[in-house]
């Protein structure tokens, strides 16, 4: 059986927290707020960092269960001079790669397999620089929040199917064509 899932891959949830620890409170409040807006995922991508993800997704899966919704742990890393990877580990234990709020140069990434073509924080994407490069690379199109504030969790999210029998994850590409990325 495939499953579709609303899922915000890029927050910085640490800091729209206010840089306080991922205790249940905190974790309650992020949880609220990405049911709240629809969401069935989180990636939780600190800068450098994948810690405070793991302990979300660890609070969520002991205390908020029934929630239902998936936390992926990641990071967001600098890739060059100006470039944004973010890093994720996908719950099969696959590493997915995507460049982050692209600007008007784009360096591509060994691994990489998407990139953001709306980003919450950052209006000014070149969508027709994205595409072209999606095309030209076979890089999924993601749209994410990169939220740096509570209130923006889930304002972009991207559609993710999840095969329940393989445990693969698909997006779809430029053509709509499901593109697994595990």
């Amino acid at each position: 059986m495939r499953r579709k899932l609303k899922i915000d891959l890029h927050t910085h949830c640490s800091e729209a927290a206010g840089f306080v620890g991922p205790d249940i409170k905190v974790v309650s409040r992020i949880v609220e707020q990405a049911k709240a807006r629809g969401l069935d995922g989180l990636a939780v991508t600190e800068h450098w960092d994948a810690s405070f993800g793991w302990v979300v997704k660890n609070v969520v899966e002991e205390h908020f269960a029934d929630a239902g919704l998936v936390i992926v742990p990641g990071r967001e890393m600098t890739a060059g001079y100006t470039h944004h990877l973010v890093e994720l580990r996908l719950p099969n234990g696959t590493t997915f790669k995507f460049l982050a709020h692209p600007n008007r140069s784009v360096e591509l990434v060994d691994g990489m397999r998407g990139i953001e073509i709306l980003n919450g924080m950052h209006d000014d994407l070149n969508q027709d620089l994205v595409l072209e490069l999606a095309r030209a690379h076979h890089l999924v199109l993601l749209s994410n929040s990169d939220a740096h504030r509570l209130e923006d969790i889930g304002r972009y999210h991207t559609e993710v199917t999840i095969d329940d029998e393989t445990g693969e994850w698909l997006i779809a590409d430029t053509t709509g064509q499901l593109v697994k990325i595990t």
